[in-house]
């Protein structure tokens, strides 16, 4: 293959890439286009479902009975403190699995 060759096949090559670009842009205002169409119920009713659904939430988080610092900072000692010891025990075993290969080769 000479160098004439190459650069045709690579033209063909970026080529398509462009046009797969391109057409992938234009799908995405074609979705951009369809999702701000407004109707009357603000787009596609979206607006009014997400302040209904802002407003369940807030309604929901004022029933929420949160637990007090005391609590909350031992539940945060004991992650911290599981979560190095999990840690601890992985290395351990990925140092013990490295010695065990090195030994096997």
């Amino acid at each position: 293959m000479n160098v004439q060759e190459l650069l045709q096949n690579a033209g063909v090559r970026i080529g398509a890439w462009v046009i797969g670009v391109l057409l992938a842009f234009n799908l995405l205002l074609i979705l951009i286009n369809v999702i701000f169409r407004k109707n009357k119920d603000g787009i596609f009713g979206i607006q009014n479902a997400a302040k209904e659904y802002a407003k369940s939430v807030l309604g929901e988080l004022k029933l929420v009975e949160w637990l007090g610092r005391k609590d909350t900072v031992r539940y945060t000692v004991i992650v911290v403190v599981a979560s190095i010891i999990l840690g601890g025990f992985i290395a351990l075993l990925d140092y013990l699995f490295f010695k065990l290969r090195a030994f096997i080769i």
